[in-house]
């Protein structure tokens, strides 16, 4: 008896290693198939590059790309972008909708539900603090009446463990975030179709210190031209921390006489100083 059993197991053991096989190479072509349905939903795929070229720390996003949602008679990708906690939780971020070849994107307005064709690219900065509690991002857009662009919505600032909001203000076209190496300030730069500015936020009680403008500078360089009435074109951008409460600020202004008034200072946040370190005047006409 167990010789016959022996007999029929060698029998059937080839068979079903050649049934096995089969399978494994079915599944494989429905894995196919279904690519080939969803050609975009890849990490190497058009879609997939444009939305993440969108922000900064991508490591801490998680884009959710789904097919289809049809857009003005068009198929089109879905994709839900989250924020990461520390403990691989996510929250949410912003909706998009972009075309097969991402020469369309549309953002979800959640106030109104519909979504809004952009045409500016937009940069959503990020930015962990040092001890990695905290981070500031941008998150959602309008749409600026003038001119018709596309301008970031908000600033905020997180709790990376819980996700509570903690801080939040206004926000423009463009952002930049630069944190003190103690976690202590985040200057948070914020900038127009002409004109940049600096606000630093101080994590200690959240309110918002507003850096030396024009009238600090014209203070102790009086002989400097001031800036043009009409269009100054004014630049307050913080460039680096110096130590955990001082700061380099680079400002620049146009004048009615068609120069333009560069350099930078130093500013103590703890003692309110300004030390102005360089300053120049030249032509641009």
């Amino acid at each position: 008896m167990d010789i016959e059993i022996k007999k029929y197991f060698y029998l059937l053991f080839p068979l079903v290693i050649t049934l096995s096989a089969c399978t494994i190479n079915v599944s494989q072509e429905e894995m196919d198939v279904t690519s080939e349905m969803h050609p975009l939903i890849s990490e190497k795929t058009p879609v997939f590059s444009e939305i993440k070229s969108l922000f900064e720390e991508v490591d801490n996003r998680n884009f959710d790309i789904s097919f289809p949602i049809e857009i003005e008679g068009e198929d089109c990708y879905k994709v839900v972008v989250n924020g990461k906690l520390k403990s691989g939780k996510t929250y949410p971020i912003d909706i998009f909708v972009l075309s097969p070849n991402a020469d369309k994107m549309y953002f979800l307005n959640k106030e109104t539900d519909t979504y809004e064709r952009f045409y500016t690219i937009p940069t959503f900065a990020c930015k962990t603090s040092p001890d990695g509690n905290l981070r500031i991002e941008s998150i959602g857009m309008d749409q600026d009446g003038p001119s018709g662009l596309h301008s970031l919505k908000e600033i905020r600032i997180i709790n990376t463990s819980t996700g509570d909001v903690l801080w939040s203000g206004s926000s423009f076209l463009t952002n930049e975030f630069l944190w003190s190496e103690d976690s202590r300030f985040v200057a948070t730069v914020y900038s127009g179709r002409q004109w940049t500015e600096t606000d630093i936020v101080d994590i200690k009680d959240y309110s918002v210190i507003h850096i030396p403008g024009v009238e600090d500078i014209l203070k102790v360089v009086p002989d400097i031209s001031k800036p043009n009435d009409d269009a100054p074109l004014l630049v307050f951008k913080a460039a680096n921390w110096l130590s955990s409460s001082i700061i380099c600020i680079q400002f620049q202004w146009t004048t009615n006489s068609d120069t333009i008034i560069s350099g930078e200072y130093e500013y103590d946040i703890m003692n309110d100083k300004m030390n102005v370190k360089e300053i120049r005047e030249e032509s641009y006409g």
